[in-house]
């Protein structure tokens, strides 16, 4: 079980560092090839779409041919999209790479958590799930820290350093993976044909998500959340950047205090009480994401913006362990992955939408109008829901 675990927040860090590193300063990579804010939008759709239309059958295939293949594969494509990504100066360049990181992405979609969870169930692990995702939480955020300080430092020196520093990263996790990932779990109906597996996996998935309340409540959450945040993930750099004449190295390091924010948020969530409201909890990060950015959209200076950015990652920091321990706790393994594939692609799908919606409001009205619509909609739609539900 120890094994399990080091293995488990070893590639945590690994992979985080790696998307931290090229995180960034990928936007300012792309506007410094000549894309607009728009523009890198759009390449940004090239990530969303073929996540949302791989989620469901990648996900059906690593419950039918094994969740560590699914992995290792998602491990090899991220490499050559980052190979890709470090070749390319243009819209259809970046456009590609992108296209190919998402069938990296959707290749592990399900498929990480899925292994890590029926393996620690077969070695008698006893801990919440609360716990187990605060702890890959905290390694994630960890890796977040170094790959922004890595990213800012590289940089410095040239801009397409970080890539090569992700693609050698991508690589290694690639190795480790392969190598030291152990699978037991054999889903039970794999004599069958896949046509029939996949029927049978799709079938019982429709099943649970008629009585999973849980279930339907983080892909609600989940589409909110993925479509408002749009504004602070694509267009923080420029803001910063641009705005307020941070260097790139300055980037990295603001990069570095994200990471000591969403740490900090991690670690609030995983000291809260297991038995209290989870729904309730997560409207609540929802609403406090939203003040955060309605207030770094007034722009009062420098400083005020800074911390009342930072604030919002603290939020943010708090919703993934709370949320993966929320939808988790109520899976079967054998359809895991499939379940979580499906979460993902309706939350893909509202990506989309803030792609499109935030990329216009901010080429026409500027960034801090499309943060202030993301604050002000992540404040009223969770506020709504609170008064709806009334969750105890």
């Amino acid at each position: 079980m120890k094994q399990t675990l080091r293995l488990f927040v070893a590639l945590r860090f690994l992979e985080s560092m790696a998307f931290s590193v090229i995180g960034t300063i990928l936007v300012i990579y792309m506007m410094r090839h000549g894309l607009s804010l728009l523009e890198v939008s759009m390449v940004e759709m090239g990530f969303a779409v073929p996540m949302l239309l791989l989620q469901i059958p990648t996900g059906i295939m690593a419950d039918i041919f094994g969740r560590k293949n699914m992995y290792v594969l998602s491990c090899g494509l991220g490499f050559i999209g980052c190979v890709v990504y470090t070749l390319s100066d243009s819209f259809m360049g970046f456009l590609l790479a992108e296209v190919v990181l998402a069938f990296s992405l959707a290749s592990a979609s399900g498929a990480f958590e899925g292994w890590l969870l029926a393996r620690l169930d077969s070695q008698g692990y006893t801990g919440t799930h609360l716990e187990l995702f605060s702890l890959g939480g905290r390694y994630t955020q960890l890796g977040i820290l170094v790959g922004g300080l890595l990213g800012g430092l590289l940089a410095q020196f040239d801009i397409r350093y970080p890539w090569y520093f992700t693609c050698i990263l991508f690589f290694c996790i690639t190795v480790i993976a392969a190598l030291y990932m152990k699978e037991d779990f054999i889903p039970p109906l794999v004599r069958r044909s896949v046509r029939e597996t996949t029927m049978e996996i799709l079938s019982g998935a429709r099943q649970h998500f008629k009585v999973s309340v849980s279930i339907r409540r983080v892909i609600a959450i989940d589409a909110l959340l993925w479509c408002t945040l749009q504004a602070p993930n694509r267009y923080w750099q420029p803001m910063f950047h641009d705005h307020h004449q941070i260097s790139l190295a300055g980037l990295g390091l603001l990069k570095v205090g994200i990471g000591l924010a969403l740490f900090a948020g991690n670690e609030l969530m995983s000291r809260s009480r297991q038995g209290s409201c989870f729904y309730r909890r997560l409207l609540m990060v929802l609403i406090g994401i939203g003040v955060c950015l309605t207030l770094v959209a007034m722009n009062l200076g420098f400083y005020w913006v800074l911390i009342m950015f930072l604030g919002h990652e603290v939020f943010r920091g708090m919703y993934n362990p709370l949320r993966n321990a929320y939808l988790n706790a109520d899976m079967d393994h054998d359809k895991r992955a499939t379940l979580l594939s499906v979460v993902s692609m309706v939350a893909f799908s509202f990506d989309c939408l803030g792609l499109i919606v935030f990329g216009v409001v901010a080429q026409r009205y500027g960034i801090y109008a499309a943060l202030a619509l993301s604050g002000v909609v992540l404040i009223l739609i969770p506020l709504f829901m609170l008064k709806k539900h009334n969750p105890t």
